[in-house]
C-alpha cells in the first residue's frame, strides 16, 4: 500500500494535476518557502490552503522572512481560513514550526511536492502526521 504519493511542479497549480481523493486526510508542510512569485501569489496560496486538514508550516518563513507583527498576522490570517493551532513543533531564533488543524477541509490532493515543503496525506488507520514530527535531535558531541 503506498501512503506517499509526491507530485512535482508549483504551489498551488501543482494542484489541479492530481486526482481528487478524500479518502484520509490531507497535510501541507512548508518549511522555509521563501520567494516573490509565492508572495505575488500569495492570496491564491491562502485559498488553496483550506483544501488541507494540517497544515505544518514555519510561520518565519512562509512566503517571506517574517518578524513577529508579520508572524502574528500570518497567524490570524489562518483562523480566518478556519485553521486552529494544535501545537508548535520547532522554535528556534529563527524558525517557528508550528501545527494546524482545519477541520472542514475539502481534500484537493492526496500530496505534492512544491519548493522548500511538501504535501502528504495518510491512510485511514495509519499513524497521525503528529506523532512522526519531532524536534530534531542535538547531535552528540564528542
Amino acid at each position: 500500500m503506498r501512503q506517499l504519493h509526491l507530485v512535482l511542479g508549483v504551489f498551488p497549480d501543482a494542484l489541479e494535476t492530481v486526482a481528487l481523493d478524500t479518502d484520509g486526510e490531507t497535510a501541507l508542510v512548508a518549511t522555509n518557502v521563501t520567494s516573490s512569485l509565492m508572495m505575488q501569489r500569495i492570496e491564491d496560496i491562502y485559498r488553496s490552503l483550506t483544501h488541507f486538514n494540517h497544515l505544518v508550516i514555519d510561520l518565519a518563513h512562509f512566503g517571506e522572512t517574517r518578524n513577529q507583527q508579520s508572524r502574528d498576522a500570518l497567524v490570524i490570517k489562518l483562523r480566518e481560513l478556519g485553521f486552529a493551532e494544535v501545537e508548535r513543533v520547532y522554535s528556534t531564533s529563527d524558525t517557528d514550526i508550528r501545527h494546524f488543524r482545519h477541520e472542514g477541509a475539502v481534500p484537493q490532493a492526496p500530496l505534492a511536492c512544491f519548493t522548500g515543503g511538501m504535501l502528504f496525506r495518510r491512510r485511514p488507520g495509519s499513524k497521525p502526521p503528529g506523532k512522526s514530527l519531532s524536534r530534531p535531535r542535538k547531535a552528540k558531541r564528542s
